[in-house]
């Protein structure tokens, strides 16, 4: 066996074992990390500059941010703005963290190994996430009871059910994706 055998035998065992871990912890969270597509992601921004302006500063939260793609391109999208971003997975949180540090703004960027079903939004401005409607169900009560009146919510592909978006805007590339966008009108009390 030659040194580069060895070496790509490595590579190969580490993917192996980083696969079989996601695939362990998604069975337990039963949330799939699954990465929002560039073209969904520039959707996205593109409908939140119709809101915020370039040089407006929010606050922007990711929820399930996965690796990270997704706060990354809202961070460069958003100069003066704080993004957070919320995953459960050890993996792809620590490969976040690990890939902001060298290509991210950790002044801008903040990542957190929580769990977004229990964690505080009540000063956000945005909350994104890319959540089936199963869930996107179960955290409909907690953005209703802790968003304040104004706050943009942004679902990928999923509606959430019972809301009524103000807008939907869909890309197609391969086919056609969904996202679904709500101004929260009112808080629950």
């Amino acid at each position: 066996m030659t040194p580069l055998d060895i070496i790509f035998s490595l590579i190969m065992l580490g993917a192996i074992v980083l696969v079989g871990l996601s695939l362990f912890f998604e069975s337990k969270t039963d949330i799939a990390s699954v990465p929002t597509l560039p073209w969904v992601q520039k959707k996205m921004i593109e409908t939140l500059k119709k809101k915020f302006k370039d040089d407006e500063s929010c606050e922007i939260a990711e929820l399930g941010s996965g690796w990270g793609t997704l706060v990354f391109g809202l961070a460069k999208a958003f100069p003066n703005s704080s993004v957070y971003g919320y995953e459960m997975s050890p993996i792809a949180y620590h490969t976040s963290v690990l890939l902001n540090k060298f290509f991210g703004d950790e002044k801008r960027i903040q990542l957190f190994k929580d769990d977004f079903f229990e964690i505080d939004l009540s000063q956000m401005d945005v909350v994104i996430f890319y959540l089936s409607g199963r869930h996107a169900l179960r955290l409909k009560d907690k953005l209703e009871r802790e968003l304040k009146p104004g706050t943009v919510v942004m679902s990928n592909s999923f509606p959430i059910p019972g809301w009524k978006p103000s807008a939907v805007a869909k890309t197609k590339v391969l086919m056609e994706l969904s996202v679904y966008v709500y101004v929260l009108i009112y808080m629950r009390i």
